[in-house]
C-alpha cells in the first residue's frame, strides 16, 4: 500500500467536497490495504478538525474505524511546572507539551495490528494517565490534533489532511467553544490567551505543516449558522424621535436608570469586510470600562434579532485586537439615557459619528429598545411605550448605528 508523498502538492477543497474527497481516497486505499490505513488530520485550534472533519470520516467507516485525539497525549501540568522551574516555560499550544514519541509509537503499533493502552488527559486536573483498557486497531485509524502533521507523526500517515480557517473564524469558534465548555475561564482570559499564545504558536508550529498535507480543507466560519452559539440573542428596534424630556418618560410609566456615554469603534479584517456577512466587531469605551462586542447577522421580525457576545476587556487586550482587526471602519459616539418600564429596558440616544478623521453629521436622536424575543412582558411594555409616544412599529429603523 502506498504512502502519500510529500513531493505531491496538496489539493484544496471547501468543507463538504474536502470531506467527501478524503472519504473517497480512504476507500481507494482500503481496496489494496493489508494493514490499517492511517489518516492524519491536523489544523489550528477551533478549525473544525475534530467535529467537522475527523468525526465525519470516522462515521463514514462506522464499525471499522478508530479515532484518537492527540489531546490525550499531553504530558500534563506537572511536566510543565517542572520545565518552568528549569527556566523553560511552556504553553499548551506548542509541540513540546505533547508526547509525540508516544503518539508515533502507538501509530506504529496500530499499523502493525497490535493493540495499544488507552490514554486520557483531563483538562480539569491537568493529569495525563494510561488506563488498563486496550484499544484494538481497526481498518481505518484516524489521528487528529494540532501537531498531527509534524515530522515525527506524518511519516506514518497514509493520507494527510490539514483543516484551515482564517483567524477571525478561529477566534470566534474558540471563544464560543471555551465559554460554553470551560466555564472556569472568563471570556476576557480566553480572548487574551488566544491573541497572546494561540495565534503566535499557530503561526510558528501549526500553519507551516500545511506543506505536509495531501488534502487541505477550508472550513471557514459561517456567521449565519455559527453565531447563534453565543447563547445571547437581542431583538433591537430603534426609532428616530425628537428630543424627549424626563417628564414625558415619567408619564409613560418609565423609571430613569442613569446616563452614560459610549464611544464605539468598529474594526474590520485586513482583506475582507465583516459587514458583507452581517457581522461586526466593536470596541466600546464607557468611562473607564472597555467592552469587546461581536454581533452576528441579523434576522428581521418586529426588530432586528442578532446573536451577541459582549464582555469587558483591559486596555492591553484592546490594542492586541488590532493585530487581528487592523482596519478602522468608523467610530460612533452617543449619549445614552437609560430607562426601565416593567421588565423592559430601553434608551434615548443622541448619536453622532466619525469616519476616520472625518466627522459625520449628527445622526440625531433615537429611541432604542432591546428585548428578549421570548419575553412576552417585554413585548407588552414595548407596545404600551410606542402607543404613548405615537410611534408605529412599521417605522422602526433596523439599520445599526454604525451603518446609518
Amino acid at each position: 500500500m502506498r504512502n502519500a508523498t510529500l513531493e505531491k502538492p496538496f489539493r484544496t477543497f471547501l468543507l463538504e467536497e474536502g470531506v467527501n474527497e478524503t472519504i473517497l481516497q480512504v476507500r481507494a486505499l482500503l481496496e489494496t490495504a493489508t494493514r490499517p490505513v492511517i489518516i492524519l488530520v491536523a489544523g489550528g485550534s477551533a478549525s473544525g478538525k475534530t467535529n467537522a472533519v475527523a468525526k465525519r470520516i470516522q462515521e463514514a467507516f462506522r464499525g471499522k474505524s478508530l479515532l484518537l485525539s492527540m489531546d490525550n497525549y499531553y504530558h500534563g501540568t506537572a511536566f510543565m511546572e517542572r520545565e518552568a522551574s528549569r527556566g523553560n516555560p511552556l504553553n499548551f499550544d506548542q509541540p513540546e507539551v505533547v508526547d509525540l514519541n508516544a503518539v508515533a509509537k502507538d501509530i506504529v503499533a496500530l499499523r502493525n495490528k497490535q493493540p495499544i493502552s488507552e490514554r486520557i488527559y483531563s483538562f480539569d486536573t491537568g493529569i495525563s494517565y494510561t488506563t488498563e483498557t486496550l484499544i484494538f486497531p481497526r481498518s481505518v485509524v484516524i489521528i487528529e490534533g494540532l501537531f498531527a502533521l509534524h515530522d515525527e507523526i506524518r511519516i506514518n500517515g497514509d493520507l494527510r489532511v490539514f483543516v484551515e480557517i482564517e483567524v477571525h473564524g478561529r477566534l470566534l469558534r474558540r471563544l464560543l467553544r471555551d465559554i460554553d465548555s470551560r466555564g472556569n475561564q472568563s471570556p476576557s482570559n480566553i480572548l487574551r490567551y488566544f491573541i497572546e499564545t494561540v495565534l503566535p504558536m499557530h503561526e510558528q508550529y501549526v500553519q507551516p505543516n500545511i506543506g505536509n498535507a495531501d488534502i487541505v480543507i477550508k472550513n471557514e466560519y459561517v456567521a449565519s449558522v455559527e453565531a447563534g452559539r453565543s447563547g445571547t440573542v437581542k431583538d433591537q428596534t430603534k426609532f428616530r424621535i425628537p428630543s424627549i424630556d424626563s417628564e414625558t418618560m415619567r408619564r409613560a410609566g418609565s423609571e430613569f436608570l442613569g446616563r452614560t456615554e459610549h464611544i464605539d469603534t468598529y474594526l474590520d479584517l485586513p482583506d475582507k469586510h465583516l459587514n458583507d456577512a452581517g457581522e461586526s466587531v466593536r470596541i466600546r469605551e464607557e468611562g473607564e470600562m472597555i467592552i469587546f462586542g461581536y454581533k452576528g447577522p441579523g434576522i428581521c421580525s418586529h426588530g432586528l434579532k442578532r446573536s451577541t457576545l459582549e464582555f469587558e476587556i483591559d486596555k492591553e487586550t484592546k490594542w492586541l485586537l488590532t493585530n487581528i482587526y487592523p482596519r478602522f471602519v468608523r467610530r460612533i459616539s452617543k449619549i445614552r439615557r437609560l430607562y426601565r418600564k416593567g421588565s423592559l429596558v430601553f434608551s434615548l440616544d443622541a448619536v453622532w459619528g466619525s469616519d476616520g478623521d472625518i466627522l459625520l453629521p449628527n445622526l440625531g436622536s433615537f429611541l432604542e429598545i432591546r428585548t428578549d424575543p421570548s419575553n412576552q412582558d417585554d413585548q407588552k411594555h414595548t407596545d404600551e411605550l410606542l402607543a404613548f409616544l405615537s410611534l408605529d412599529r412599521k417605522d422602526a429603523i433596523l439599520t445599526p448605528y454604525s451603518e446609518l
